[in-house]
């Protein structure tokens, strides 16, 4: 029958094109991978463009010469106190197999590795140079690394809820954000709980992996390291130490965006540091050029406009608080990260 002859030429054909369509399938999928970097880039092209629109710059050099010295100085303390604190999160979710010292540095160099490369590599780059230094496994600190970000997010979240149960919102509204924050603290306690699966992921992981071979040397590194990460919030007194050391970093992440927003806008309430900081923390997970250029600035542009701040005002805000974030790194990461990493272009396509 004539769709039989249909078929058969069909598979002639697929034969015929497979090893064309096969090249042709991993040259796209290396462009894809090797043009991750072009979204990125194309949004703080465009932030950049928005941003030089809407700033006036010859007000600019005077509001940025409004900060006293001691303002500064102590917005780079309580910046270098957030960086010193959210180093020892990480030792106390690896049970001390990573020491201060070397969690410290390397959270710098990860630091550095989003200052310098796109894709915002930073996480990945922190656990690949620690593992490589260390001798630990590479997946199980990236683990413990998503766990830290859990973190972050959670007190985020907590933040943004709070900056809005103390600003004029709807009472009704305030209600709705108490019971998620209600919701918000059960869930915190109940994390040891729901953690205690995670052992029994982990031995089947082993078995699954011992049972179908194929896929052993692919699946169970990635899946064992990644459970024995999440096993660690089981630990109450685990999760209480890191959640402390995360809480006390952001505590002073807040009070050194507060001091910077003080020195351009007097009047300023706390409570801008707060929000500042949570929308912050949102956005620069967006995919932006290296060093989340022109996305820094514009979003902490966009948090003080919706409170009442003007546009170069919050910019000149915004400069310095990424001077300070990109000064930082280079000072304590700096020095280790040019000995460590011969080769930018060499680290890049290990972590991507």
């Amino acid at each position: 029958m004539w769709w039989n002859t249909l078929i058969t030429r069909l598979r002639e054909w697929g034969r015929k094109s497979a090893p064309t369509v096969q090249g042709d399938l991993v040259k796209a999928f290396r462009f894809a991978r090797s043009s991750r970097w072009l979204p990125g880039a194309l949004i703080s092209f465009g932030v950049a463009l928005v941003i030089a629109f809407s700033v006036d710059w010859k007000a600019l050099e005077p509001i940025l010469a409004r900060p006293a010295w001691w303002l500064l100085v102590g917005a780079i303390f309580f910046y270098f106190n957030a960086t010193a604190c959210r180093a020892l999160i990480l030792p106390a979710l690896t049970s001390e197999q990573v020491g201060y010292s070397q969690s410290l540095f390397t959270q710098n160099e990860g630091a550095l590795v989003n200052i310098l490369l796109p894709l915002r590599l930073g996480d990945n780059g922190q656990a690949f140079l620690l593992a490589r230094r260390q001798g630990l496994d590479e997946y199980e600190i990236r683990s413990a690394i998503r766990v830290e970000r859990f973190f972050d997010a959670f007190i985020v979240v907590g933040l943004l809820i709070a900056s809005l149960l103390i600003s004029n919102v709807d009472k009704s509204l305030k209600l709705v954000l108490l019971g998620i924050l209600l919701l918000m603290v059960i869930f915190l306690f109940s994390i040891p709980r729901l953690a205690q699966p995670s052992d029994r992921l982990t031995v089947f992981s082993k078995w699954f992996a011992e049972s179908f071979s194929w896929v052993g040397p692919n699946f169970q590194p990635k899946a064992l390291s990644f459970f024995t990460g999440l096993s660690v919030l089981s630990d109450p007194a685990v999760l209480g130490t890191s959640l402390l050391w995360s809480a006390l970093a952001w505590a002073f992440r807040i009070t050194g965006l507060f001091t910077l927003i003080k020195g351009v806008a007097p009047v300023a309430p706390f409570g801008f540091g707060v929000f500042v900081a949570g929308v912050l923390a949102i956005s620069t997970r967006l995919p932006s050029a290296p060093a989340a250029l022109g996305v820094y600035e514009g979003v902490i542009i966009l948090a003080l406009f919706l409170v009442g701040v003007d546009p170069t005002t919050a910019f000149a805000c915004a400069l310095i608080s990424h001077f300070i974030d990109i000064l930082l790194p280079l000072i304590v990461g700096g020095a280790v990260f040019i000995l460590e990493v011969p080769s930018l272009t060499g680290l890049y396509k290990q972590l991507t």
